[in-house]
């Protein structure tokens, strides 16, 4: 699925199991896809729970799938270094 956006900014978010300590549970990777469909990530943002509950990764989902129909209202933009 990632070969579709080769070059393209995204938004990748999955529930990590074991990296470190720093970065567990969801996480939400903004970067670009390059030539070989790996993601090379920019920024990232881990998603925790409030106040005991759980992160709603179908919810999640269910939004990401808004905004992408809508994309004149929720322009996505990366930040370009140089």
């Amino acid at each position: 699925m990632l070969s579709r956006y080769i070059s393209r900014p995204i938004c990748f978010v999955g529930d990590v199991e074991k990296l470190d300590e720093e970065l567990s549970g969801v996480v939400e990777v903004l970067g670009m896809v390059s030539n070989k469909g790996t993601i090379m990530a920019s920024a990232y943002n881990t998603l925790r729970e409030d106040k005991g509950i759980p992160f709603d990764l179908e919810l999640y989902n269910e939004v990401l799938k808004v905004i992408h129909d809508f994309p004149q209202h929720y322009p996505f933009e990366m930040a370009t270094s140089g």
